[in-house]
């Protein structure tokens, strides 16, 4: 995230300050805010802004915002008590970063208990999340599932929330400064609650697609699944992170049942082998043993040069040692075979380490 340039220090000519990135940013914001917002006589308090801002771009949108509800004048008397405080801290962080954390927590203080409250939840989700996701996985110990559709929408007014429209459906996502901010103001105890309601989430999809059969249906929810795998990843790390042995075997179960996915992109099958070892090496003594036997048969197949072989030409599913009945939930029945035509592309993903 690279500064836009400034106009220089001293200069009031209004259109040496047009000229400057920055304040062009600005400006354009500040009237998609408020259209009847006229800034030609007031640009210099724009200007001072936008250097109070370091001229970054996401701290610039955040401030533009708030135009909805108070004047230039009073957003720059705000941001100029915040860099006061920023100036007189024990702070050795770039003058950028410091811009970019006290416009973050001015923006948050501008936010309603239950906004925050939301906001520091939403930060577990690696990438993009749908609102269904949200509404399953956010809403708990005070925040209702009713309510989740209409703050997610307040945070999108004040940028805090990116939309993405993505083949007629609507997601959302945090930009990584906003989520690490949002991640580090949010209390332990209910973060955990959420990462543990998150992997429950992971698990019930995985279950859909065990219960849709090899239908267009199942080739559909692994196909989203795949595209979403980092899921998958932050669920199964924060819980063998955590140690505990509820969470471990929900790790483990997660694992077993994301198998039917990693049979169609192969591409991520070097990740799910280091977490197989990791949960049949390191937690051995507490998972249950009919758990601990499915990842200790799958993790050792994975190695082997039949699997890659069979993960190069695509024959994944028809290899034999490939045939070991795992647990489903009840009425599901695994696909026989996986046709080239309907096998998802392999993606190499970066996953995301401690």
């Amino acid at each position: 995230m690279e500064p836009l340039a400034l106009p220089p220090t001293g200069e009031t000519s209004p259109e040496a300050l047009l000229d400057s990135p920055a304040v062009q940013l600005f400006v354009d914001l500040a009237r998609r805010a408020r259209r009847t917002l006229d800034l030609s006589a007031q640009l210099e308090t724009v200007a001072l802004i936008c250097r109070q801002l370091e001229g970054l771009p996401l701290a610039i949108e955040l401030a533009a915002t708030r135009l909805r509800a108070m004047s230039l004048q009073d957003l720059a008397d705000r941001l100029s008590i915040g860099a006061a405080e920023v100036g007189g801290s024990q702070d050795h962080r770039l003058p950028h970063q410091q811009a970019l954390q006290a416009t973050f927590e001015w923006s948050a203080q501008l936010l309603s208990p239950a906004e925050r409250c939301l906001l520091g939840r939403l930060s577990i989700f690696p990438t993009a999340f749908d609102l269904a996701a949200a509404e399953e996985i956010c809403s708990h110990s005070g925040l209702e599932r009713a309510e989740i559709a209409l703050l997610i929408a307040n945070l999108v007014d004040q940028s805090m929330i990116q939309i993405i429209d993505d083949d007629q459906r609507t997601r959302y996502r945090l930009l990584n400064p906003i989520r690490e901010f949002a991640e580090n103001s949010c209390r332990e105890t209910e973060l955990s609650v959420t990462r543990r309601r998150h992997l429950r989430c992971c698990q019930k999809r995985l279950d859909r697609i065990l219960l849709a059969d090899a239908t267009d249906e199942s080739d559909l929810l692994i196909a989203d699944f795949i595209a979403n795998i980092e899921n998958l990843y932050v669920a199964v790390e924060w819980a063998l992170e955590s140690g505990g042995a509820g969470a471990v075997t929900d790790a483990a179960e997660l694992l077993a049942r994301s198998r039917l996915v990693f049979d169609r992109d192969f591409g991520n099958l070097h990740t799910v082998v280091d977490y197989t070892h990791t949960g049949t090496l390191a937690y051995s003594d507490v998972l249950p043993a009919a758990t601990h036997g499915r990842l200790r048969h799958w993790a050792p197949v994975l190695t082997t040069p039949a699997a890659s072989h069979c993960r190069r030409n695509g024959t994944w599913k028809s290899h034999s040692a490939f045939s070991t009945p795992m647990t489903k939930p009840t009425g599901a029945r695994w696909p026989t075979s996986t046709p080239a035509s309907r096998r998802v592309p392999p993606r190499l993903l970066t996953l995301r380490r401690s």
